[in-house]
């Protein structure tokens, strides 16, 4: 984090060099948990390596995952995903 030139916290872009592997907590016909790990894009970013959305597709062939409590990128923590917006 730095602070602007008024004095105002900001996050700094760090982006991983390579990708980082995604802890999966629990994952039923519906739900997956994920542990995410600081500096992990949830759902992307420019030339940002494999987000917790791209690996969540990778692991379920075919879902449409979705987000329901989400993380900021420097934030560490569980996020609770549904497969597809059906169960949202």
């Amino acid at each position: 984090m730095h602070k602007d030139a008024d004095n105002t916290e900001q996050y700094q872009d760090r982006r991983p060099e390579k990708p980082i592997p995604l802890e999966v907590v629990h994952q039923d016909d519906h739900l997956i948990i994920v542990n995410k790990p600081s500096g992990m894009w949830p759902e992307g970013g420019p030339t940002a390596p494999p987000s917790v959305f791209e690996q969540i597709k990778d692991l379920v062939p075919g879902s449409s995952p979705t987000s329901l409590y989400p993380l900021e990128t420097p934030v560490s923590g569980l996020m609770v995903w549904a497969d597809r917006k059906s169960v949202v």
